[in-house]
């Protein structure tokens, strides 16, 4: 990506269109990735845990033997 975008600060300097703004302050909060499933998957793999949102809350205990 950054062959693509060649300058960071002439390409930060351009600036968002509203609707991105939202997307991108969103997955700041969260802090999951932003991109395509694939990009997220693949991240994913490389790291060895899981960055989508699952459901919230405890999750069930395994029953015990």
């Amino acid at each position: 990506m950054a062959r693509e975008i060649g300058s960071w600060r002439k390409f930060l300097a351009l600036g968002a269109a509203d609707e991105n703004l939202g997307i991108m302050r969103r997955h700041e909060r969260t802090g999951r990735p932003l991109g395509s499933q694939t990009f997220v998957e693949n991240m994913e793999k490389m790291l060895g845990r899981d960055l989508t949102r699952r459901k919230p809350g405890p999750k069930p205990r395994a029953p015990q033997r």
